[in-house]
């Protein structure tokens, strides 16, 4: 099963007030695989939704911080040390 499948039931099932989502060390990859998940904590988490960075968040994970802030809006905290890359693509 999927990494993100696997994300949304457990988010189903345990249903937590608040999500951090730690993407210090997410190096890229496939957006299309995490865009819906970003979207799904965003938008379901009834609190607040952390999203840690560092220097080792690259490209897809950069993508993913900005649409999980994007979706949740005020709800969401970008929290860490500046990415790695610009933030313009």
């Amino acid at each position: 099963m999927p990494f993100s499948d696997v994300a949304r039931a457990a988010l189903k099932a345990q249903k937590p007030r608040n999500v951090i989502l730690d993407l210090r060390f997410d190096v890229g990859g496939n957006i299309m695989l995490t865009r819906g998940l970003a979207r799904d904590i965003a938008t379901t988490t009834p609190g607040r939704v952390f999203v840690l960075t560092s220097p080792f968040t690259f490209s897809a994970g950069i993508v993913t911080a900005s649409a999980a802030k994007h979706d949740g809006g005020p709800r969401v905290t970008l929290v860490g040390a500046p990415v790695s890359e610009a933030l313009r693509f």
